[in-house]
């Protein structure tokens, strides 16, 4: 990806800049987001009542037990946006729950210990770890879940549904909210009847009246805020524009601090380096230097992104010119604890009345021309060197740069290297590796990451930015990225 070449701006000049665009944002774009999300839930809570209503139907037409129950679970998971769901059953006699049908669960003949003092009451509830049920329930490997129960015609306990998360999925899963326990409980208590007694389809019909009428008000309510919206729409476009011109000129300012990749390729003509904020702009850069006797490699992972990340950008951008060039260090260990200094003295993180906790992650790595070697030193970053298809993991020091708790006298450690002809070397944020993809919820992984960049480390650069970044988009889909996305790939000729 291309940089423009540098311009030399007044960092108090940036730093106003910033602040005007962010007290732009809030103002002109509130409105519109609570406006925006009030109508989204609307419509979530239709399209859920409209497809529940769709799954009552063909459970109606299920002859066979496992056939309904399956049509109920898959109906829980993909209406609530669940990861797995269980149908239950109630045996008194030996105080415990069958678990007679799954759906993303890996055994189905649960048999789970059950007193009923353990859940009170006719409505859905949402438990979670504290909860004694999850407790005893450990086999399921359940981080949090949703239950209902339902009740036969003598409004006897026969049974519950439930849906949620597990334990792997927990960090890249939504929790579950108190807006779906109202449906939820609809949703359950019509899967029960439909469980207990296929003849009951008059009671049936009535609830499915019901919620076409809950589903006509839903659509009447999402049609006056639709119109409020548009006239709202109309007022803040404007702003809006402005806005948007703001933070485009912004971005041409961020994208200055960027090196000047013509003459990055004078020095690494096999390479390349990937730039990609998440916004418009972000809380990533690259750093690529000439320096006597070699030539400095970096990435720099800053809090955030979008307007408060290219912020910190200015900063890390500010102290890495002034490290590098001013005093000519080309030390990695030496260069991530002078900026580790710049950061937090300069936000005055080093004060206890301070409150706000910002900083990065980064690192450096000095080529050699002389001794032909490769020096490097991180802070919460790894460098890969890929040699012979197999990758080689040089991971950083388990310190970040700037924050309130970051050690100014932290030591960072030099990892040297000697260079062959053939080796590739990387270097990449946590934007590539963290990203969830579209259908399963897991990140892209360091693990992949590397894989892919091993097994065509001999590829040209160009090619092998293109094959990792086809990868990284076929695993993301339609989600939208989580973070700014930066990599850096580079092979250093021993005869230069």
């Amino acid at each position: 990806m291309g940089a423009t070449d540098k311009q030399d701006l007044p960092y108090d000049e940036l730093k106003k800049i910033v602040e005007s665009l962010q007290a732009q944002v809030s103002q002109f774009i509130t409105v519109r987001q609570d406006l925006v999300g009030t109508r989204d839930k609307l419509d979530s809570e239709l399209g859920r009542f409209k497809f529940i209503q769709s799954c009552n139907e063909e459970a109606l037409q299920a002859k066979e037990t496992e056939d309904l129950t399956t049509i109920i679970l898959e109906a829980v998971v993909e209406s609530f946006e669940f990861e797995l769901s269980a149908f239950l059953l109630y045996d008194p006699v030996n105080n415990r729950l069958n678990v007679i049908n799954t759906f993303n669960l890996e055994e189905e003949s649960y048999k789970l210990p059950f007193l009923p003092e353990w859940f009170s009451g006719k409505e859905s509830k949402i438990i979670d770890q504290t909860h004694i049920m999850l407790k005893e329930w450990s086999v399921l490997d359940l981080y949090e879940a949703i239950i209902c129960p339902f009740y036969n015609n003598n409004q006897e306990l026969y049974g519950f549904v439930l849906g949620g998360t597990s334990q792997e999925s927990k960090d890249y899963s939504e929790p579950i909210t108190s807006d779906l326990l109202s449906s939820f409980t609809v949703m359950v208590n019509q899967a029960g009847s439909l469980y207990l007694n296929h003849e009951l389809k008059s009671k049936i019909q009535e609830q499915n009246i019901q919620l076409k009428n809950y589903s006509k008000n839903l659509e009447q309510m999402v049609a006056d805020r639709t119109d409020e919206l548009n006239k709202t729409l109309e007022k803040v476009h404007q702003a809006h524009q402005l806005t948007q011109e703001s933070i485009h000129y912004a971005k041409r300012i961020q994208a200055s601090l960027l090196p000047n990749m013509e003459e990055v390729q004078s020095h690494l003509p096999e390479s390349f380096f990937t730039w990609q904020p998440r916004d418009i702009v972000g809380g990533d850069i690259f750093v690529a230097e000439a320096v006597d006797n070699g030539f400095i490699v970096g990435v720099v992972d800053c809090t955030g992104h979008g307007v408060p990340g290219a912020f910190m950008t200015m900063l890390a951008s500010s102290g890495i010119k002034r490290i590098i060039k001013d005093d000519e260090c080309k030390d990695p260990a030496e260069i991530l604890k002078q900026l580790n200094y710049i950061v937090k003295t300069s936000l005055r993180q080093d004060q206890q009345q301070v409150v706000s906790d910002d900083g990065m992650d980064a690192g450096f790595c000095f080529i050699n021309d002389i001794e032909k070697t490769i020096t490097f030193a991180g802070a919460k970053t790894p460098f890969i060197v890929v040699e012979d298809g197999e990758y080689k993991i040089l991971k950083g020091d388990n310190q970040s740069l700037g924050y309130r708790h970051s050690d100014l006298d932290f030591i960072f450690t030099n990892q040297t290297i000697a260079v062959t002809p053939q080796m590739a070397c990387y270097m990449f944020t946590d934007g590539i590796i963290d990203q969830p993809g579209d259908f399963k919820r897991f990140g892209f992984g360091r693990k992949r990451t590397c894989k892919i960049l091993a097994q065509n480390y001999l590829q040209p650069f160009e090619q092998q930015e293109k094959i990792l970044l086809e990868a990284y988009h076929k695993h993301r889909g339609d989600r939208f990225p989580v973070d700014d996305l930066t990599v850096v790939g580079f092979r250093y000729s021993t005869s230069t």
